[in-house]
């Protein structure tokens, strides 16, 4: 077909590497087997809301799966989100740590780290020391969500969270 001839030139290439958001097999298979079934919705939801918030500020995006983790294959990404990426291997996290340290800006939520990539759960965040954290508890946003008529509550929400200014965004 000639009109499809015509636009072979356009098709193929690589991709821009900017932002790395990590989806990750180990979390969605281990992650929510060991921390119970509203560990991984919410961290579908996690990954809804990134992909939503990437989206709507039109911000270049490659997912970025288990195995470049273990390969190293960080090279080209200005900055990484693992998005409640609960399960990560020793190796993972040491190819993320030398990606730091080389200029790369990791943005990390939730339990990010607690967990080996079989989901067995760790004393500590795994990557504590390049985030500068430990780990102390987790706290379900159900127990706010529920009561969120008082304003006690909202209040401790707010300072446990980023709460942006904006009220289109705080829904």
């Amino acid at each position: 077909n000639q009109e499809a001839q015509k636009r072979q030139p356009t098709l193929g290439g690589e991709d821009v590497r900017y932002i790395g958001v990590v989806i990750s097999d180990h979390t969605k298979d281990f992650y929510g087997h060991r921390s119970g079934p509203r560990a991984l919705k919410n961290y579908g939801y996690s990954m809804f809301g990134i992909d939503s918030m990437l989206s709507q500020h039109h911000l270049l995006n490659n997912i970025v799966f288990d195995d470049a983790l273990e390969n190293g294959e960080l090279s080209g990404y200005k900055a990484l989100l693992l998005s409640n990426t609960g399960c990560l291997s020793q190796k993972a996290m040491d190819n993320v740590e030398n990606w730091v340290a080389q200029g790369g800006t990791l943005v990390a939520t939730y339990e990010t780290s607690l967990y080996d990539e079989w989901g067995a759960r760790r004393q500590d965040f795994g990557l504590s020391e390049l985030l500068g954290i430990h780990y102390v508890e987790s706290v379900e946003e159900e127990e706010y969500v529920d009561s969120s008529r008082d304003k006690k509550n909202i209040a401790q929400l707010r300072e446990r969270s980023l709460w942006l200014e904006d009220p289109s965004l705080n829904c």
